[in-house]
């Protein structure tokens, strides 16, 4: 099976808010509870710094994040367009039934004849889905819902994805 991403990202600071230093942060997963239990994030760009989390709670859709040295909107606005997350090690486990998008990267992903289409590279949100990018055996990028629409199965343990024959016509 395929190593999972030593990095997981876990959504993006939009932009400053009120007069304190706080930040609008964009989960990539709203339905999430995990944010309440964090002590820090790290940012994508240096993998090696810690933001640490003075408070965080929920506003709307979106998230309303204080970390520790950012006291006003212009220290806060350094932090615009930021990707935030944790190591793949710090994340607790997945509960029954879910699990990390971030997990899925390098599976293989077959047809539902067993035919390998290729690769899963990444993900990328469209609309209310996550969209699989798969690199292409032949060549080139497909993209495809991960979606049980489009997905028979998911074997973590086999390293693939099979499509259900609805999926080929993305493809």
């Amino acid at each position: 099976m395929p190593q999972p991403s030593k990095f997981v990202r876990l959504g993006k600071i939009l932009q400053e808010w009120g007069i304190k230093g706080q930040v609008r942060f964009l989960s990539f997963n709203p339905e999430s509870d995990l944010y309440p239990q964090l002590s820090y994030f790290v940012p994508e760009a240096d993998e090696s710094g810690r933001l640490e989390i003075e408070s965080i709670r929920r506003h709307g859709r979106y998230w309303l994040l204080k970390l520790k040295d950012y006291e006003n909107p212009e220290t806060a606005r350094k932090l615009r367009g930021t990707v935030l997350g944790l190591p793949r090690a710090e994340l607790p486990k997945p509960r029954k039934g879910e699990l990390y998008l971030s997990d899925l990267e390098g599976l293989g992903v077959r047809r539902a004849d067993g035919e390998v289409v290729g690769v899963i590279v990444g993900f990328q949100k469209v609309g209310d889905h996550e969209v699989m990018r798969i690199e292409r055996a032949g060549g080139g990028e497909a993209m495809v819902p991960y979606h049980g629409e489009f997905v028979e199965r998911t074997d973590l343990k086999e390293g693939i994805i099979v499509l259900k024959p609805y999926a080929e016509a993305l493809l």
